[in-house]
């Protein structure tokens, strides 16, 4: 039987309809979440805008800035000297014996250090200015040189440029070395006319207008002792003290005074009870009557009350301190309790060696004079004589 090949294209296609996904619909419905995306980042475009508009604003708003409080600085004047230096406070060192005025707002710091010629004494400083103090003493080879050879001998060996001026200032050598340093340092060597010591001052920072008005006020006190004072005379007043103890006892004190001075006696009333049977105060003025010095032995019995040493307290004499007492606007002379670096409320007037008894003495002195530091000079080698005899 012969097999029947059908043809391909024979055969019947299903007449079943075939399904066509619809486009337009399905594209309706993908619209939708585009738009609502445009619209989302339209509004955030827009939140953006004003945020950043509020941004620029506050970027433009002056914003207050901190008050800044200077430290304070010197300013030289450009006024007079004398009118420059009248608030200005007066440093007198003892042991070299000389004094210098500077102005109060710089800060003093008192050194010790000490090698065998030379001596850094002092540092004064503000922001803008600072001073250096030293002595230079007991070199051989300067005893009897020009200041400007030591000057020179100083400064020599520091590897910077330099130029050395000579000068007078209150009838002493003075050398004047301008350093070519970063510090710009001008240093004055000044040298003492009785003896082989020199004072350096090195002064430091932008108001070098005020070097020479400080170097003005320069002297050592054997000049001040020439100028006023220099023709003494002793003066003495008598202390009558009765105690349990001593019994009777009569105490002279005598001290050294300008030829011109004078001493005055003001009697005080006295009690039963004092120990001092004629009870006065001392007043030693000067020729002027500017100065007072008024010299009180404590009547009544006294204890000790000791105090911090104050700032300003100088020693003028072995165990005797004077200070400026702000309260009573007075200077005030006290004794010195070495040991604890305190003071007293009186200077002792020892005048019995072998019992050791003492006459405790309020002393005070007030002035208008204005050449403060030559008074203060005159005043401390007189209470510095005050003794029993």
């Amino acid at each position: 039987m012969e097999e029947q090949i059908q043809n391909p294209t024979d055969q019947q296609i299903p007449s079943q309809p075939v399904n066509i996904t619809s486009v337009g619909p399905e594209s309706t419905k993908s619209k939708l979440p585009i738009q609502l995306i445009v619209i989302i980042i339209m509004v955030l475009i827009g939140l953006g805008g004003v945020a950043m508009g509020k941004y620029l604003n506050f970027s433009q708003t002056t914003l207050p800035q901190p008050t800044i409080v200077p430290r304070p600085t010197l300013i030289p004047s450009a006024t007079t000297n004398s009118d420059v230096t009248t608030n200005w406070k007066t440093y007198t060192n003892q042991e070299y014996a000389f004094l210098f005025e500077y102005p109060q707002q710089m800060i003093i710091e008192e050194e010790k250090a000490k090698d065998p010629y030379y001596d850094l004494i002092a540092k004064f400083s503000t922001i803008n200015y600072g001073i250096s103090v030293r002595a230079i003493r007991d070199i051989d080879i300067y005893n009897k040189v020009p200041v400007e050879n030591v000057a020179k001998r100083e400064i020599m060996d520091s590897g910077f440029e330099y130029d050395i001026i000579n000068s007078q200032i209150n009838g002493l050598s003075v050398a004047k070395t301008l350093v070519n340093d970063p510090a710009k340092r001008v240093i004055a060597t000044i040298a003492n006319p009785d003896k082989n010591l020199f004072i350096e001052i090195s002064m430091t920072g932008t108001a070098h207008q005020l070097d020479e008005q400080i170097l003005s006020t320069f002297k050592f006190l054997s000049q001040l002792q020439k100028d006023k004072g220099s023709d003494l005379k002793t003066v003495t007043f008598q202390v009558n003290k009765e105690t349990a103890v001593s019994g009777k006892e009569t105490i002279n004190v005598g001290m050294q005074i300008p030829s011109d001075w004078t001493l005055q006696t003001n009697n005080k009333a006295t009690t039963s009870t004092d120990l001092i049977k004629n009870c006065a105060d001392y007043i030693v003025s000067s020729s002027d009557s500017k100065t007072k010095i008024t010299i009180s032995p404590i009547c009544s019995g006294w204890s000790a009350i000791y105090s911090k040493r104050p700032l300003d307290a100088i020693n003028v004499a072995d165990g005797i301190v004077r200070y400026f007492d702000n309260q009573k606007d007075q200077y005030k002379y006290v004794g010195e309790d070495k040991s604890s670096n305190q003071i007293e409320d009186a200077v002792l007037i020892k005048y019995n060696p072998v019992t050791g008894n003492f006459l405790p003495t309020n002393i005070s002195f007030t002035t208008t004079d204005k050449s403060i530091q030559s008074v203060l000079v005159v005043v401390d080698k007189i209470v510095s004589s005050v003794k029993a005899q």
